[in-house]
């Protein structure tokens, strides 16, 4: 993939420090016009995000709460995703650390319609924006809530900026999240999680 490719290169230059890598959904196909489905595209873009991370994620160390120790000569690479337009997606879920959703003022990233969102994710509750264990988990010590446990952290650094909106595509209209699940309109009605981050080493809202 020529995008990847041009990644790499930019993170085997000897960067030191942070080397962040800049994408767009339109670069995996997005169209962002507020009607066309672009689930496809920012899943692609996520996990584009997710292959950039974790290919340079060469944990050295003690873990501890401030991280993994590194090797100074290693390059950690970090993904920023730029939304600029108003695009409509059903569920996401950012399963890399170091990755940024930065909606810029004017943009929109949207959820389904009622209808089409309950088709793409059938179950109870399911979060529009969410965190996976994709790198898998991990225990810190301590927990500063309750100091003879720990705390799962599965990711670190993961940060939701910009001027723009996520729309959670409710409104009053009976056929609308909000009150088929405020006043039970119909059994098992529901409405989904807008975001939803859990295991997370510092995020940033």
């Amino acid at each position: 993939m020529k995008l990847l490719a041009e990644v790499l290169l930019l993170l085997s230059l000897g960067l030191s420090g942070r080397a962040e890598v800049v994408v767009t959904p339109e670069q995996f196909g997005a169209v962002g016009d507020g009607k066309t489905s672009d689930w496809i595209p920012l899943q692609k873009a996520l996990a584009f995000c997710a292959s950039a991370v974790q290919s340079h994620v060469l944990p050295n160390g003690k873990e501890s709460g401030a991280g993994l120790k590194e090797k100074s000569h290693q390059s950690n690479a970090w993904c920023r995703i730029r939304f600029s337009k108003s695009y409509l997606s059903g569920p996401l879920i950012i399963n890399s650390s170091r990755t940024t959703l930065d909606i810029a003022e004017g943009a929109k990233l949207a959820m389904f319609s009622k209808k089409d969102y309950e088709a793409a994710c059938p179950q109870t509750a399911c979060p529009f924006i969410s965190t996976s264990t994709g790198e898998g988990c991990r225990t810190i010590y301590p927990n500063p809530h309750s100091p003879t446990d720990g705390y799962k952290v599965c990711h670190s650094d993961i940060t939701v900026t910009g001027k723009g909106t996520i729309d959670g595509a409710s409104t009053w209209d009976p056929s609308s999240w909000w009150l088929c699940a405020r006043l039970q309109l119909k059994k098992n009605c529901w409405r989904p999680i807008l975001t939803f981050f859990t295991g997370v080493h510092r995020l940033t809202v």
